[in-house]
């Protein structure tokens, strides 16, 4: 198979997060945001042909943007996915016993 356009980017973007990660030189750190950024600036190559740097400010917002949409969702639709599994093993617990009399 022949190589991708991407990989060349994709091999540069680990490289820069490799690099932004030896950067705190061996302290704890929170890597969430730093390997967000560089698999979004993989992704945002692919949707938008373009790639953004690190500290760009429309970047970050982005960013910012989706975490708050998907933090926002599973807030939201988390009690709803649980209440339908609650009831469904009611069911299916009430039918367990309705065959076993069988």
């Amino acid at each position: 198979m022949g190589k991708s356009k991407l990989e060349g980017k994709m091999h540069e973007e680990a490289a820069l997060l490799v690099a932004e990660m030896d950067s705190h030189n061996e302290q704890p750190f929170d890597p969430k945001g730093i390997i967000a950024s560089h698999s979004a600036n993989i992704i945002c190559s692919m949707v938008f042909g373009m790639n953004f740097k690190h500290d760009d400010k429309r970047f970050l917002d982005m960013l910012a943007r989706f975490d708050e949409n998907l933090r926002y969702c599973v807030t939201l639709f988390s009690p709803l996915y649980t209440f339908r599994f609650s009831v469904l093993s009611i069911f299916f617990a009430q039918s367990d016993s309705y065959i076993l009399k069988i």
